[in-house]
C-alpha cells in the first residue's frame, strides 16, 4: 500500500485532476465541516452575491451529514 499523499487545502485545485476515488491523502489547512442545511445556506448566499461568513479561498468544505438509505440498507452498509 502506498503512503498517503500530503496536500494542503490551498494546493487542492492544483492536484485535483491527479486524484482518483479511493486515493488516500493527508489534508492540512482550513477545512470547514458542514451539513446539508449549511450547504443550502452557502449556496443561497453565493447565488445572491452576498458575503459568506468565512473565507472559502484555499479552503475545503467537508460534507458531514446523514447518508440516505438505498432500499433496506444504508449506503454505508453497502460499502
Amino acid at each position: 500500500m502506498s503512503e498517503p499523499r500530503k496536500i494542503n487545502a490551498s494546493q487542492l485545485k492544483k492536484y485535483a485532476s491527479e486524484l482518483k476515488s479511493g486515493d488516500k491523502i493527508l489534508l492540512t489547512g482550513t477545512v470547514y465541516t458542514s451539513r446539508d442545511a449549511a450547504h443550502k445556506r452557502i449556496k443561497a448566499l453565493i447565488e445572491n452575491g452576498q458575503k459568506l461568513p468565512f473565507e472559502l479561498e484555499n479552503a475545503v468544505i467537508y460534507y458531514a451529514g446523514p447518508t440516505p438509505k438505498i432500499g433496506r440498507a444504508s449506503c454505508r452498509e453497502r460499502v
